[in-house]
């Protein structure tokens, strides 16, 4: 927000994915409350909107002590390649160049605070007041879901489309949490068709 207002944008995209689409949600609340006629369009991909149990992978990191002592047992690219083998429905589609890329900023002791902090604030406590106001966002919304996500389930995605009446759902078949990494064929064509349709 405080981006769109020092940079004095309008007709603002935003696009977000897991976390980054919980932060893209909110984010779209406010600029309709407060700021209307600068959002533009809303993809939203695989996102926190709802309370939900959290993998194990999270609590844990959310845990004081406990986070901090699971990282240092573990090599950091293999907790990376545990955690991809379980967003990924095909787990042969997971690349080392993949796992080198999530692994690099984890390496340092900022990388692995931010994650843990992040981990901690995954579900904020205000969530179920905030998804009464979903109902609210009315610019057009592209909901993108891969069927097999098990971080966080198509359900949710489901009764997020429910929520925001300018959305449409697309599912993407036999893919997990990341579907424009693991799908990216299927995916990322559904992402700029929707973004260049201003007819849409």
């Amino acid at each position: 927000i405080d981006i769109i207002k020092q940079q004095k944008l309008k007709e603002v995209s935003l696009v977000g994915h897991s976390y980054g689409g919980g932060v893209a949600l909110i984010t779209s609340l406010f600029l309709t409350e407060k700021m209307p006629d600068i959002l533009s369009r809303l993809v939203l991909i695989d996102n926190i909107a709802y309370p939900q149990d959290t993998p194990f992978f999270i609590n844990i990191l959310a845990t004081p002590l406990l986070g901090g002592v699971a990282t240092a047992l573990m090599p950091t690219s293999s907790q990376v390649e545990m955690v991809l083998n379980k967003a990924y429905y095909n787990d042969e589609l997971i690349t080392t160049e993949s796992i080198e890329a999530y692994t690099k900023p984890l390496q340092s002791s900022e990388g692995l605070n931010a994650l843990q902090r992040a981990a901690r604030q995954i579900l904020p406590s205000d969530l179920p007041q905030l998804s009464t106001e979903y109902q609210k966002i009315d610019v057009p919304t592209k909901i993108i879901w891969g069927e097999n996500d098990e971080i966080i389930p198509l359900s949710i995605g489901q009764q997020l489309h429910q929520a925001i009446d300018s959305s449409t759902l697309e599912v993407i078949a036999s893919c997990g949490h990341i579907p424009h990494e693991e799908c990216p064929d299927e995916t990322i064509p559904i992402i700029i068709d929707f973004l260049n349709n201003h007819n849409y």
